[in-house]
């Protein structure tokens, strides 16, 4: 009797844990995801980079643990809430000379300086937005000849003239025409290559006696994959 009374507890503990199995997620360092628990994976950085961090230049770096590396940024962090403006910060205690809610396309009303030193707009006024008067706003792109810090180079492209719609939006027709980095097709005075378009270009014609030569991001040809 003794016996079949601790077998039948033992098969209830095991139905007890059954139940309560906890499923567990794996987390994959190296997969280019972020995902919960990471700060980067490999060359995925959500957005972030140096200058996000204070910093005046540089390239962040991710290791194999995936957690964000610093090292290869350029400049020092800035110290907010020392009263001086460092690089990086919109402002610190007080703003800067001339910034005002209606200098960053706002109505009325009084800027404030957070305790991360950006500026805090929440005490500006909405600015009607009049497609045709000439003045861009929040809501528009360009109006008439106001592109605000707009550009073809701001879009990429290597150079053209942005063009503004009747609906106060931008037109990248001419821009088009001078071609950018990763549009496929390789423009000469910039590029050396574009996407999958190596213009003929092989291992070989560059020195090497075979492998696989690549494009990287920034249209230059990449031999990293050639073999001496």
């Amino acid at each position: 009797m003794r016996t079949q009374a601790i077998l039948l507890a033992a098969l209830l503990g095991l139905s007890s844990c059954a139940e309560d199995t906890v499923v567990i997620t794996e987390i994959t360092c190296g997969n280019l995801l972020i995902e919960p628990g990471e700060e980067c994976d490999t060359t995925t950085f959500g957005g972030l980079s140096c200058e996000l961090f204070g910093y005046e230049g540089g390239d962040l770096s991710c290791t194999d643990r995936c957690t964000l590396d610093v090292r290869n940024c350029i400049g020092i962090i800035p110290t907010c809430g020392d009263g001086v403006l460092d690089v990086g910060e919109m402002c610190d205690g007080t703003l800067p000379d001339g910034v005002s809610c209606a200098k960053l396309g706002y109505g009325e009303g009084q800027l404030l300086c957070t305790g991360m030193c950006k500026i805090d707009v929440s005490n500006c006024s909405d600015i009607e937005s009049i497609c045709g008067d000439g003045i861009r706003t929040l809501n528009e792109e360009c109006d008439g000849a106001d592109y605000g810090d707009l550009s073809c180079g701001a879009f990429g492209f290597y150079g053209g003239e942005l063009l503004c719609n009747s609906d106060c939006t931008v037109s990248l027709t001419s821009c088009l025409e001078n071609g950018k980095c990763g549009d496929g097709t390789i423009q000469a005075a910039h590029e050396e290559c574009d996407g999958a378009n190596l213009d003929g270009a092989s291992c070989q014609s560059q020195g090497y006696s075979g492998g696989t030569l690549g494009c990287r991001a920034d249209c230059t040809l990449d031999t990293s994959g050639c073999e001496e």
